[in-house]
């Protein structure tokens, strides 16, 4: 902002009015570019990492350990617009990348509102973290089944060890405990 051009033609010909408007401007354009800045964190879409996390606090999401600045500026608009911030392909990438391709299930029930995610004994101690976090990010309407997959650790045979199959079990808990 030049304050020069808001004074009168006879005081722009006196020095020291002159003098007084430059020391006003870098003030001025620190003030503009603050305003700037607040006006953006106040939108989910401009939002810095600093004005992300406190959406997030205002709505109790808490951001997964590798989570991008992108899936999180997308979890809260997601919230503001009241959809679920998750869908199966997300949940099998999140869980593949985690817990190997072969380490986890999941199984839904759309007519009856129920989610089940099982990981293997391996993973026991992520399902408990897992269970919280996707029942931040999952609708209330939607029961979450968290289960942990046993597989017996020996097999059976008679003369020569011939195994037949592979037979799981699981416990399970409602609504994200193990």
């Amino acid at each position: 902002m030049d304050y020069g051009k808001y004074l009168p033609d006879i005081l722009k010909e006196i020095e020291d009015f002159a003098g007084l408007g430059t020391g006003f401007d870098p003030e001025t354009e620190l003030l503009r570019g603050k305003m700037i800045g607040v006006s953006e964190e106040c939108m989910a879409e401009t939002a810095s990492e600093e004005g992300i996390a406190r959406f997030e606090r205002l709505f109790g999401l808490r951001p997964g350990a590798g989570d991008s600045l992108e899936e999180r500026r997308v979890r809260v608009m997601g919230r503001f617009r009241g959809l679920p911030p998750y869908s199966i392909g997300w949940l099998r990438e999140i869980l593949a990348a985690d817990c190997g391709e072969d380490g986890f299930s999941v199984s839904q029930d759309p007519e009856e509102f129920w989610l089940r995610v099982s990981v293997t004994e391996r993973q026991k101690n992520y399902a408990e973290t897992l269970g919280q976090r996707l029942r931040e990010q999952i609708s209330a309407a939607v029961v979450l089944r968290m289960a942990v997959l046993h597989q017996p650790q020996y097999t059976a045979g008679m003369g020569v060890i011939l195994q037949v199959g592979t037979r799981w079990s699981w416990e399970e808990q409602e609504n994200g405990a193990v």
